[in-house]
């Protein structure tokens, strides 16, 4: 019974509103649930983009340092643009930055190589009304793609799923992408759907060098 009442409390704190507050910047850390802040601050983007029909972008690195995160709290209630609530986001994180690329908001660490997103795929063709997952897949099948992560000696996964939002009424189309970075296609698969959040992560994990790409909000 007691520890049932803890963990009501520690959810309560969790979810209610810091009183007498009135920007998302906290002076003391946030009470989690999760001990993970790398996936605190990709939770805290994800609302930011739905909360503004904003697509987005993003790269999580275990060396790019995420703590800052505990610091920030998102208010949905807060009269601020998403520029405003990106600029508080990195100036809690001081570790990463933001930009916006082809009309798509990244972010990502300052100082953190991504090889595998900086090549050149020298043709993608995708329908906009695929399933962003199959697309992503089909993407991480190519060529170019598939050399890099054997150059690399990077292992692919491991996924535990994302949000699904309802399939577009628009009528697809066919995009044929030429000599563009897998960033470049990426953003163009988000910014096609005008929704949606891409996200690329790096790790270690028992010996072996692992990457993720996958469509955390569709």
């Amino acid at each position: 019974m007691t520890n049932l009442l803890i963990l009501i409390a520690i959810a309560l704190a969790y979810f209610s509103d810091y009183p007498g507050s009135s920007y998302p910047l906290q002076t003391e850390p946030r009470q989690m649930l999760s001990h993970n802040t790398c996936d605190l601050l990709r939770d805290n983007f994800a609302e930011m983009l739905l909360a503004h029909s904003a697509p987005g972008g993003m790269i999580l690195s275990q060396n790019s340092g995420c703590e800052g995160v505990r610091y920030f709290e998102f208010n949905k209630k807060e009269d601020h643009s998403l520029v405003e609530r990106l600029d508080l986001l990195v100036e809690a994180v001081s570790s990463y930055k933001w930009s916006k690329r082809d009309g798509v908001v990244n972010l990502e660490p300052r100082n953190v190589p991504t090889k595998l997103l900086d090549i050149t795929v020298a043709r993608f063709v995708y329908n906009t009304n695929s399933d962003p997952t199959t697309i992503i897949s089909s993407l991480k099948n190519t060529t170019e793609f598939s050399r890099e992560m054997e150059r690399m000696k990077l292992h692919d996964g491991p996924y535990f799923g994302g949000l699904q939002s309802p399939p577009s009424r628009k009528p697809g189309t066919e995009v044929v992408l030429l000599n563009k970075s897998v960033r470049q296609i990426l953003n163009d698969i988000v910014q096609q759907r005008g929704r949606g959040l891409w996200v690329y992560t790096e790790s270690v994990n028992r010996g072996l060098h692992r990457f993720t790409l996958e469509m955390v909000i569709k």
